[in-house]
């Protein structure tokens, strides 16, 4: 695989099938997007567009039949999924540092990690004492731990009530921010997508049917502004909604 020259991920004429019984159904039919990695991009698009499938095939989880993931030399991915998935045996400091080895704990930096996150004082609870939102902040701490470039988010916060959405987004834009990394963040939600996003991206029969530029849109966004609805009605008519 070629490394691209350009800090990021291209994907280019993508195609990738799933065999169900009698048929192959099709999920990307020549796929090219371009992923900046110091941003937020968001995915969006209807249930079985692609959007989890495209967080694996970049991990590599998935093979595709044809095309191209190529990534800047030397990026390292993180990955945080829909659920938590922390495991019930360990408290939040030992699931924090599960991938890492021993002397590569930095404990100074494990504890500073765990105070961005907002769990100073629950170090040592175990998942089950935790709230959803709680889990959520560990299992991002976690896939901050290893140091990653990139990290892929497969709808983080699609559990949450409203109002613990609401802090773990602002959450995710502030490490954002203090941190400088960039996400491919998965949602059905176009509220969240348009909260959160430098670039959204929606999908739609095996390819990227339109994109949206954020990145000059500053934060907080008000999605009541006549922009945030107009970009919302543009993405519902896009989406079909």
């Amino acid at each position: 695989m070629e490394v691209w020259e350009i800090a990021g991920i291209k994907i280019q004429k993508l195609h990738k099938t799933y065999e169900v019984p009698g048929k192959q159904v099709p999920v990307f039919c020549g796929l090219d997007l371009e992923l900046d990695t110091s941003c937020i991009t968001v995915v969006l698009g209807k249930s079985g567009c692609g959007k989890t499938t495209l967080l694996r095939l970049i991990l590599g989880l998935e093979q595709y039949e044809s095309g191209e993931i190529c990534s800047a030399e030397g990026l390292k991915t993180g990955i945080v999924f829909q659920e938590p998935r922390l495991m019930p045996w360990l408290n939040v400091w030992q699931n924090i540092t599960f991938g890492l080895k021993k002397k590569e704990i930095d404990v100074q930096k494990m504890e500073q990690l765990v105070a961005m996150t907002g769990l100073t004082g629950f170090e040592k609870a175990y998942p089950s004492q935790l709230s959803g939102g709680m889990q959520q902040r560990a299992a991002l701490a976690r896939a901050l731990s290893c140091e990653p470039d990139y990290i892929l988010m497969d709808e983080p916060f699609a559990a949450l009530d409203h109002f613990t959405r609401k802090t773990m987004q602002d959450e995710l834009l502030r490490i954002q921010r203090e941190q400088k990394k960039g996400m491919l963040f998965v949602t059905h939600s176009m509220d969240e997508a348009l909260i959160l996003g430098h670039r959204l991206v929606i999908l739609e029969n095996g390819v990227c049917k339109k994109t949206y530029d954020l990145e000059a849109r500053t934060y907080p966004r008000d999605l009541l502004s006549e922009d945030m609805i107009r970009i919302k009605k543009d993405m519902m008519k896009t989406i079909g909604e």
